[in-house]
C-alpha cells in the first residue's frame, strides 16, 4: 500500500475540493488491470479511502462515504474485507469521534481502530481479532492519533498530538499488549510534526510530519527512534510537509507536498540509502492547471511507485499521477487508464500484484472514476 499509517482525509476538505469518489465500472481498462466492484451500494460514494493488502485472498478497503446526492451529507466510516472473490462489508465500531478515526491492521484477525472523543480528546482504541471488536482504552488518557502502524497484537504504534493538561504536545504513543506509553517527542517537533510512523526494527522506528520554525513557513520533519530514544533528525532545505515515511533502513523515504505561494504545488520525495536525506526532483502540477496534493510511495519487488493526488480533483499533473523511480528521476506511467490523473491508494499485494483506487482520463480526455482495480503484477 502506499502507506500502512492510515488517516483518512476529513470528508468536507475533500468535498469542498471535488475530491468525492464513487467507486464504479469503467468502460474500458488496460490489459494488466481489472476493475473489481466495491459493495458501497447505489445510493452511496466513496470520499476517502485507504487499501491495506496482505495476500492474494486478503485486503482491506478504509473507506469514508456520503449519499450520491446529498445537501446536508452524512458521513460513515465503512470497513470492506477481501477474502479472495469479493468485497464485503466488516461491522466496525461505533466511535463519537472528535476528528477522524484511525485504522490500521496486520492481518485481517488483528485490525484496531483509533480517535479521539469529546471535547477534551480522551483517547479510544478497539481490536479486532477477527470475531470480535474489544476496547483497548486508557480511562484518562488525552491523545490524538494521526497515523498508526500495528506490527502485532502486542506491538502498535500510534503518532500524533499528546493533548494532557490542555497542551499540544508532538508525541508517539506504543501499545505493548497491557497498557499505552505516550512518549513526547523532541522540542524540534512542532506539534502536528508526528503526522505518520513506520516500524523498521526495535532499534529503528521514525516518524514524520510538518515542522514549523518560524511564522507563516514549514517544513518536513521528522524524528528517529533507536530503541532508548527519540532524536531529531535533519531534513534537506526547502519548504515542504510531510506525510509518508517507508522503506528500510538502506532504503528508506519521506514523501509530501510543497506549496510555494505564485507557483504550481509540488510532490516532493525524499530518499536516503544509509545517510542522510537527498531530495528527488519534485513531481509538479503547472500555474495553468493546478498542482499536486500529495505524493507517496510504494515498493513493488526492487522498484519504488509514485501515486499523486491532484489538489483539486479537475487539475492535471503533467505526466499524470503515477510514477515509476528511475534511479535519479520519476518516469510517469499510464496505470489503467489512457492518462492517471488521481491516485487515492496503491498496495502492493504480498506474493505479487497490486491494488489501485485512482481516477484517470479516457482517450477523449473525459475524467473517468474514481475505480478499484487489481493488478496481477507491478503496476504498469
Amino acid at each position: 500500500m502506499i502507506r500502512r499509517t492510515t488517516a483518512l482525509v476529513a470528508a468536507g476538505a475533500l468535498v469542498a475540493a471535488g475530491l468525492s469518489l464513487a467507486v464504479q465500472a469503467p468502460a474500458t481498462a488496460a490489459a494488466a488491470w481489472t476493475a473489481v466492484p466495491v459493495p458501497v451500494g447505489t445510493d452511496r460514494k466513496i470520499v476517502s479511502a485507504e487499501i491495506r493488502a496482505f495476500g492474494p485472498d486478503a485486503a482491506l478497503i478504509y473507506a469514508l462515504t456520503q449519499p450520491t446526492i446529498c445537501f446536508e451529507c452524512t458521513s460513515k466510516f465503512q470497513t470492506f474485507q477481501w477474502t479472495g472473490s469479493v468485497w464485503s462489508e466488516l461491522a466496525t465500531p461505533a466511535i463519537k469521534a472528535n476528528g477522524r478515526p484511525i485504522y490500521a491492521a496486520a492481518s485481517l484477525d488483528d485490525q484496531w481502530t483509533f480517535a479521539p472523543t469529546g471535547t477534551d480528546f480522551t483517547f479510544a482504541a478497539y481490536h479486532w481479532n477477527g470475531s470480535t471488536w474489544t476496547a483497548h482504552s486508557t480511562p484518562g488518557m488525552k491523545f490524538q492519533p494521526a497515523a498508526a502502524e500495528v506490527e502485532g497484537p502486542d506491538d502498535v504504534w500510534i503518532a500524533g498530538d499528546d493533548r494532557a493538561g490542555g497542551d499540544i504536545n508532538a508525541a508517539v504513543a506504543h501499545w505493548d499488549g497491557v497498557s499505552w506509553k505516550i512518549t513526547r517527542l523532541p522540542a524540534g517537533v512542532n506539534r502536528g510534526g508526528a503526522g505518520t510512523i513506520h516500524k523498521i526494527s526495535d532499534t529503528e522506528i521514525w516518524t514524520a510530519g510538518t515542522g514549523y520554525p518560524a511564522s507563516d513557513t514549514f517544513r518536513m520533519s521528522a524524528a528517529r527512534f533507536n530503541g532508548v530514544s527519540w532524536s531529531v533528525v535533519a531534513m534537506p532545505d526547502g519548504d515542504g510537509r510531510g506525510n509518508q515515511v517507508t522503506g528500510t533502513s538502506d532504503d528508506l523515504w519521506i514523501t509530501g507536498s510543497r506549496f510555494p505561494k505564485g507557483a504550481s504545488s509540488c510532490g516532493i520525495t525524499l530518499h536516503a540509502t544509509g545517510s542522510g536525506f537527498t531530495r528527488a526532483p519534485d513531481i509538479c502540477g503547472t500555474t495553468v492547471d493546478g498542482g499536486v496534493w500529495s505524493a507517496e510511495v510504494v515498493k513493488f519487488g526492487a522498484d519504488w511507485y509514485a501515486g499523486l493526488r491532484p489538489r483539486w480533483s479537475s487539475d492535471r499533473i503533467p505526466g499524470g499521477a503515477l510514477y515509476r523511480w528511475g534511479g535519479s528521476a520519476w518516469q510517469s506511467i499510464a496505470g489503467p487508464y489512457p492518462t492517471t490523473t488521481d491516485v487515492e491508494d496503491l498496495a502492493a499485494i504480498p506474493g505479487g500484484g497490486s491494488w489501485l483506487l485512482a481516477e484517470g482520463r479516457d482517450a477523449a480526455g473525459k475524467l473517468t472514476g474514481p475505480h478499484l482495480w487489481r493488478s496481477a503484477g507491478a503496476p504498469s
